[in-house]
């Protein structure tokens, strides 16, 4: 007779405190089989990398390491999930699967979908747990932020690990079993794990906040300024209802008015990452089409020698550069920069977004999708209501890296250069070459566009598309669908 067992299936919640599913299998007397997948369809996808699979080994590894005590592990497996879930009932009652609801690409929504279909036809009880108020199913917004309100301000999901019996995996599927081990060499990206999200969140509450909106559009001092937990968000090494709390309590603690902003600023965008978050589960075709399909007839041709300069952070333009190099390099960056980016690729080298998109999703370690996409649309232009920006590289380093801080450490062509000729290359003379040993267009590339007649152009394109009828009908029901009108503010609510 088959041994009944309920399933904690792990997806991107990768911690052991307030964990919904978790706390559901502790629950029951009913054998517990804890489980994470490594499905190859998810890692041929090119939205992934492999910064993100040594995120999510180094997060495992740690959970490993805190189930030991309770004589419990994590069955880590390769595999497709339809195929493990229907070895494992080959010799398992399976009754419930536990996990939390994924708000994913299209690769992870179509295989939900699958084992979906699989669990109703084998009569088995898939429950899923919300994330940030989430809704898979919600037509509009109208009632969202009640619920997200309420969902990050009741008391964290208390989890009983001494009452898990834990079941052995079945021989069937021991040949898809793989160890998972912490990196061991340096890097210059954040580790995973529940331990160093912590170590972050805390660091931010009790030192780094206060600097917070000073420095959030600096790229050098962001970089310790701003929390950094948006990875171990992204990857659930954290819960927002964690952040959230902790970030309240905190506020009750701070007396100096500047200091009280910076974290009603932090916590206000806790929330609208769940906002966003909600508009891609409700328009995940955006992945692969303009959020407002009237901008379908623009950004037409393709130049692959301009993408490819900005991809590889040689388009003469040294703040898009250094960040392009930095984000290759360590997976962060700060907002400003990220929106630079689109922007640039988006409006200065008027190209069409998608390559971008996928691009910047392997680059960037905290890469959630239901925030890159409705992000990347609203950079680049294509919803049709949002404010038009179009950044200027020259003006961003002029006024968040005055001194060449950030763009001397990435682009260290320019390094020896004076301050005022890092920002602008192309203006070193003839003198000054000689002087700084710099060759302009050899050392360092010149300029692929001209910055004034692209944003002209951009401008022109954009603006006119602003008038369209069909611009306009779109942006309308795109409005009635995502937008909640009352604005109030969200980060004056209690802690329950």
């Amino acid at each position: 007779m088959k041994e009944h067992v309920n399933i904690v299936w792990f997806k991107r919640d990768l911690r052991l405190s307030d964990h919904e599913p978790l706390a559901w299998a502790a629950e029951q007397e009913v054998k517990v089989l804890l489980l994470y997948l490594f499905e190859p369809s998810i890692w041929q996808d090119e939205h992934m990398d492999d910064r993100h699979y040594q995120f999510i080994t180094d997060s495992l590894s740690d959970m490993q390491h805190r189930l030991s005590p309770f004589q419990l592990s994590i069955a880590c497996l390769e595999g497709e999930a339809p195929e493990i879930f229907h070895l494992l009932s080959e010799q398992l009652k399976i009754k419930s699967i536990f996990s939390y609801q994924e708000t994913g690409t299209d690769v992870t929504y179509l295989r939900d979908k699958e084992i979906s279909r699989w669990a109703k036809q084998k009569g088995i009880k898939w429950k899923e747990a919300k994330v940030d108020a989430v809704d898979r199913g919600r037509k509009n917004r109208k009632s969202w932020r009640e619920d997200m309100l309420a969902d990050i301000s009741k008391p964290q999901i208390k989890v009983n690990l001494r009452t898990i019996q834990q079941i052995s995996l079945p021989e069937n599927c021991q040949q898809y079993r793989i160890q998972v081990k912490k990196a061991t060499t340096s890097s210059h990206f954040q580790r995973g794990g529940e331990e160093m999200a912590v170590r972050y969140l805390n660091g931010f509450l009790k030192k780094r906040f206060p600097d917070y909106m000073r420095h959030i559009s600096k790229p050098e001092p962001s970089r310790k300024s701003c929390a950094r937990t948006s990875p171990y968000l992204a990857w659930g090494n954290l819960s927002v209802r964690q952040v959230f709390q902790l970030s309240m309590y905190k506020l009750t603690e701070v007396e100096q008015a500047s200091h009280k902003r910076a974290l009603e600023a932090f916590i206000a965008r806790l929330l609208w990452r769940g906002h966003f978050i909600q508009k891609f589960e409700m328009e995940e075709r955006i992945e692969f089409e303009n959020m407002n399909p009237a901008y379908d007839r623009i950004r037409l041709r393709w130049d692959e020698e301009k993408y490819m300069a900005w991809e590889n952070g040689i388009t003469g333009y040294p703040m898009v550069d250094a960040a392009i190099r930095c984000v290759r390099e360590t997976g962060y960056l700060n907002f400003r920069l990220r929106a630079m980016l689109v922007s640039f690729l988006t409006h200065h080298l008027w190209l069409d977004w998608k390559r971008g998109a996928l691009f910047l999703a392997r680059m960037f370690l905290d890469f959630e999708p239901g925030i890159h996409y409705p992000q990347f649309h609203m950079q680049a232009a294509t919803t049709g209501i949002h404010t038009l920006r179009i950044y200027n590289p020259v003006k961003q380093s002029l006024q968040h890296d005055p001194e060449g801080v950030f763009i001397r450490k990435w682009v260290p062509e320019l390094a020896d250069l004076p301050t005022h000729l890092v920002h602008k290359p192309w203006e070193t003379t003839y003198l000054e070459e000689k002087l700084y040993h710099f060759r302009k267009g050899v050392d360092y590339p010149a300029p692929i566009i001209d910055l004034r007649r692209s944003y002209q152009h951009a401008q022109l394109m954009l603006w006119k598309m602003k008038d369209d009828p069909y611009v306009k009908y779109e942006a309308q029901r795109l409005m009635a669908k995502h937008v909640n009108k009352d604005r109030q503010n969200w980060a004056r609510v209690s802690v329950g």
